[in-house]
């Protein structure tokens, strides 16, 4: 499992493909489990796609065409008054155009790259302490024991799967919507509205209120609504001593 201090190093090398074969089925592996991870990855991704814009062959064509025309102009040019000379002009605004857009694309995404990263460093999964069930079961092949057996393991989609199945079963089981939401909150971004849909619902219910805050406003974070995640921030950081306060108060600090 990569920690978080490889996180630059070892995305570079796996972008760069600079790994062994064992490595990138490793690394590969270690996306899959750790979100945090996933998270850093999809950053670099995006500043490197800022710098790829797909029109940049275009442009260069069109410098080639305008110093072709300038040559053609030199050649023509009398010893007074240069007519090449404003064709640089017209140089400088292509070039602006390959460079600016560049630009405007990284500062658009400087907020979202920002938001990935601090939900990278700041999640990860809940991992229940004691005697987590709340109905009885009569044996450990009840669907909601094999929930938590593939959660404790980081098989995060069989496990939010079997937690919606224990709803299915029992609608009132009192931890299912936590355990489901951290499930599909440790997976890919398209998880992320059912998982704020199962926070919202643990919310309504008494146990786990404080790590259901926590966990719903770094999915707030991560879907980009500011200030719903900069609201529960507020109200987790309020509780001292509760349950990830001082997180949510640095956390609330880097989003200012």
């Amino acid at each position: 499992m990569f920690i978080r201090d490889e996180y630059i190093e070892a995305i570079e090398r796996y972008l760069f493909k600079e790994m062994s074969e064992a490595e990138k089925l490793s690394f590969e592996r270690s996306i899959q489990e750790n979100p945090a991870l996933h998270a850093q990855l999809q950053a670099h991704k995006a500043v490197i796609a800022g710098l790829r814009t797909s029109h940049d062959l275009e442009i260069k064509k069109e410098l080639r065409a305008i110093f072709e025309e300038v040559e053609i102009q030199k050649n023509q040019a009398t010893i007074i008054r240069p007519t090449w000379l404003p064709s640089f002009g017209r140089i400088a605004a292509v070039i602006l155009m390959l460079v600016l857009p560049s630009i405007i694309y990284l500062m658009w995404n400087a907020q979202t790259i920002n938001q990935d990263h601090l939900f990278a460093m700041n999640f990860e999964p809940y991992r229940p302490t004691g005697n987590v069930r709340t109905i009885d079961a009569p044996t450990l092949e009840t669907e909601l024991e094999k929930a938590f057996t593939a959660y404790s393991e980081g098989n995060y989609q069989q496990s939010a799967e079997k937690f919606e199945n224990v709803l299915k079963i029992n609608p009132e089981e009192r931890l299912a919507h936590f355990y489901a939401a951290m499930s599909r909150l440790a997976q890919e971004p398209s998880q992320l509205e059912k998982a704020r849909n199962h926070f919202e619902k643990q919310l309504e219910i008494t146990e786990y209120k404080e790590q259901t805050e926590w966990y719903l406003a770094l999915t707030y974070l991560r879907l980009k609504e500011h200030d719903k995640a900069t609201a529960l921030l507020q109200k987790v950081a309020g509780r001292n001593p509760g349950f990830k306060q001082k997180e949510a108060q640095d956390l609330l600090n880097q989003l200012k």
